[in-house]
């Protein structure tokens, strides 16, 4: 229980003052229309969705940029990481498909990623990988060369230069999983968190585990 008061050092018992004093109209995060608005208080605000909020706990499912994540650099600096990023999405999200996707150069020098569509969704091009499917890839394969029936294992079929959508399935490479029933299919949609390699080996142990019983 202490009064405000003025002193000349930070005393030993009590957290150190403030040299400047905050403006009544200021002191609330979401009065700051801008990243260097906003993020110039410091570690107090973090900037998300053209919005000033206390803090990136208070917001999912979208970039966040504040002084307790990137540590170590400025406002500005932070500020100009998320216009490169919001330019790279708006650059990316302008194209329509693979070779317009994949010519065009984002801010750190990488292209966009394209991403193959299925029955669900359409092929779409974006500036970083989604992280609740397989990612996208730089390069596009040459459509008179590419088909998925090239290929005669399954770490060739799932692992294609290029990262182009292919499954195995009873030791065929199929486009998809969806051109097949009734049998075991692999394919980097159905196992988004695994490499072809550790596909592959799982659908060997299957075909052991099946052998042995």
């Amino acid at each position: 229980d202490i009064d405000a008061h003025c002193q000349s050092s930070c005393g030993p018992m009590v957290r150190c003052g403030s040299p400047t004093c905050p403006s009544s109209t200021t002191s609330s995060c979401d009065s700051f229309d801008s990243c260097l608005s906003c993020l110039g208080r410091g570690a107090s605000c973090a900037w998300a969705v053209d919005s000033c909020f206390d803090s990136c706990d208070m917001i999912a499912d979208a970039s966040c940029y504040s002084s307790q994540y990137f540590r170590e650099m400025t406002a500005n600096e932070i500020c100009q990481i998320e216009q490169n990023e919001r330019n790279d999405m708006s650059l990316c999200g302008s194209k329509m498909n693979c070779v317009e996707c994949t010519s065009a150069v984002k801010s750190d020098g990488e292209t966009c990623l394209w991403f193959d569509g299925n029955d669900d969704v359409e092929g779409f091009c974006h500036s970083f990988c989604h992280p609740e499917m397989p990612c996208g890839f730089s390069t596009c394969p040459s459509s008179s060369a590419f088909s998925c029936d090239n290929f005669d294992t399954c770490l060739d079929c799932l692992d294609q230069s290029g990262g182009r959508s292919c499954a195995w399935a009873a030791g065929s490479c199929l486009p998809s999983c969806d051109v097949i029933a009734d049998v075991s299919c692999y394919s980097a949609l159905n196992f988004p968190d695994m490499s072809a390699t550790e596909i592959c080996q799982a659908e060997n142990n299957d075909i052991d585990d099946a052998s042995l019983c």
